[in-house]
């Protein structure tokens, strides 16, 4: 038994471990579906109830969820075994990939931590201005860095300046006030590119292969960022004005409550020292990449259309792997510093170990594999024992849901989902949007972003058709929309970072998550629904 497996092993996890295969033998061969509904449409309807139920109860963990179809398609002859694979290598999965190696080089380099510092700086010490400055800084880094790790960046931060408060009331209040900031720009900044969250890939994949539609970087930028930086305004005044418990009033919370503020923030600052070599370059391909990705669909994609954005992030990815680090020839004061200490600390306790920026250190003449040092190795800003640590389990997930997806489409689950939701047809366009978006949001308080996607966006695709609507704007509603949930504490990464702080309860996060839920209903139906058709062109 597995760790993960262990830390689920409660009364839900046995539940959805039996549930789960018991509702799609259930669904696959004894429900009394109409005669129209075929073999493969109950297989695939049960293959979503036994992937459900496991993902809301995680009796397993979700990534290993995401690979049941590539076992039970095959098998039942829904999709063959080829059709199925290559959902998880679909070049959505390479954006991604390229993605997450770029910002692991920006995490490993310590540039988004400089940057957080100084934008915290500029913000001065009034509550509400500094709710403000994590907001717009957890939101920037969320649109480029995972939400995860974007959360699990900030947190500490948000720690920080939550202890420099002495008043408790005012501590408490406050901490909940951030915290929540924390969590919600962490997951509203991911709208804004197509790198930012999963569901934004699973919607460009689903584009190309249902409507043959290539949603460029730039195309998702005019829906996700306009979308994004409102809905980032909106969850911050709400919090500091209007939030159940957060609200920051200047009887409540004075300006002069954190006054350390700024002192603590020149002082991290300080530790960090000048820029280094290695930030510089990281940052330049940072920015070379995303410049690319935005002008590719507005100047060159005619001109060079074999390249797309998986390619740009995948050719960024690499050369991180080529420019050499300033640590192989001209290591920091501070850099050496550390090493100095690793390096006491290895000859210490008795054990070998190469600091990863040192191949020339007396510990590696005496490591136990001298072949692994027989040769001078150049040191480039990204190595691979850090490029492997990256979420690769998330391009599991985004595979899993784009085989789902494709399974919906191969067996025409979908259009037959679709049909049945005909009665819709005599709703305004505008009220159909907003029910879809209700039940996107309403379904990622329970299961992961990704997989709301992958189950709601073909169906989406499905019925605009039936209705004569636009697919692609109905798709890209459901898209965003996954974006909230904010009521559960598993309802995102980020809100079970921040309830793991312990500064929030979940009857808290409920009462103050759920207006901006509703709120958000109403928000992503009607700017959506403006800003798709610029996007493209219908």
């Amino acid at each position: 038994m597995t760790a993960n497996f262990a830390a689920k092993e409660g009364m839900l996890g046995k539940l959805g471990l039996v549930s789960g295969p018991l509702l799609f033998i259930i669904l696959a061969a004894f429900f009394p579906f109409p005669d129209e509904v075929t073999f493969e449409q109950r297989v695939v309807l049960g293959a979503t109830a036994w992937m459900v139920a496991w993902w809301i109860s995680e009796a397993l963990p979700i990534y290993v969820t995401a690979l049941l179809p590539i076992v039970l398609f095959p098998l039942f002859g829904v999709t063959d075994l080829g059709d199925t694979a290559a959902r998880y290598a679909d070049r959505i999965i390479f954006l991604f990939l390229g993605g997450f190696i770029i910002a692991k080089a920006v995490e490993k380099t310590g540039l988004h931590t400089r940057f957080a510092l100084n934008i915290l700086r500029i913000f001065g010490t009034n509550p509400k201005y500094v709710v403000a400055a994590f907001v717009i800084v957890t939101g920037f880094l969320s649109a480029w860095l995972s939400n995860t790790a974007t959360a699990m960046l900030m947190v500490p931060i948000a720690a920080a300046v939550i202890a420099l408060i002495d008043d408790e009331k005012q501590r408490a209040r406050f901490g909940v006030c951030l915290m929540l900031a924390v969590a919600y720009s962490a997951s509203l900044g991911g709208m804004a590119t197509l790198v930012g969250t999963p569901p934004n890939a699973v919607f460009a994949s689903l584009s190309k292969s249902i409507l043959d539609t290539d949603v460029t970087f730039s195309q998702w930028m005019v829906v996700g960022m306009p979308v994004s930086a409102v809905s980032l305004f909106v969850a911050w005044a709400y919090l500091v004005n209007l939030g159940a418990g957060t609200k920051l009033d200047a009887k409540s919370m004075p300006s002069s409550s954190i006054a350390g503020e700024k002192s603590l923030i020149t002082k991290k600052l300080a530790e960090l020292g000048k820029m280094s070599r290695d930030e510089k370059m990281v940052a330049a391909v940072f920015l070379a990449t995303a410049i690319a990705w935005v002008s590719r669909g507005l100047l060159w994609k005619d001109l060079v259309p074999m390249v797309d954005d998986s390619m740009i992030a995948i050719a960024a990815a690499v050369s991180l792997f080529l420019i050499p680090a300033a640590a192989s020839s001209n290591c920091s004061a501070a850099s050496q510093g550390d090493r100095k200490k690793k390096e006491e600390a290895n000859s210490n306790d008795g054990n070998m170990h190469l600091p990863p920026s040192s191949t020339s250190s007396p510990s590696a003449a005496a490591s136990p594999n001298p072949k692994k040092h027989s040769r001078a190795i150049a040191v480039a800003v990204l190595d691979w024992e850090s490029a492997a640590k990256i979420p690769w389990g998330v391009l599991i997930l985004i595979g899993g849901g784009l085989a789902l997806a494709h399974a919906f489409s191969e067996s025409g689950l979908d259009v037959r989902i679709a049909t049945s939701l005909g009665s819709l047809g005599g709703m305004n366009y505008i009220v159909i949007i907003l029910v879809i978006v209700a039940v996107t949001i309403f379904s990622s308080e329970f299961i992961s972003n990704t997989a709301s996607a992958a189950l709601i966006i073909p169906v989406a695709a499905s019925l605009a058709s039936s209705l004569s609507m636009d697919p692609i704007l109905l798709m890209a509603s459901v898209a965003v929309a996954t974006s909230y949930g904010f009521v559960m504490p598993v309802g995102t990464p980020p809100n079970a970072i921040v309830f793991a702080t312990g500064h929030i309860t979940a009857k808290r996060m409920a009462r103050a998550g759920l207006p901006l839920d509703v709120i958000g209903i109403v928000l992503v139906t009607v700017m959506t629904s403006l800003l798709a058709p610029l996007a493209w062109g219908k």
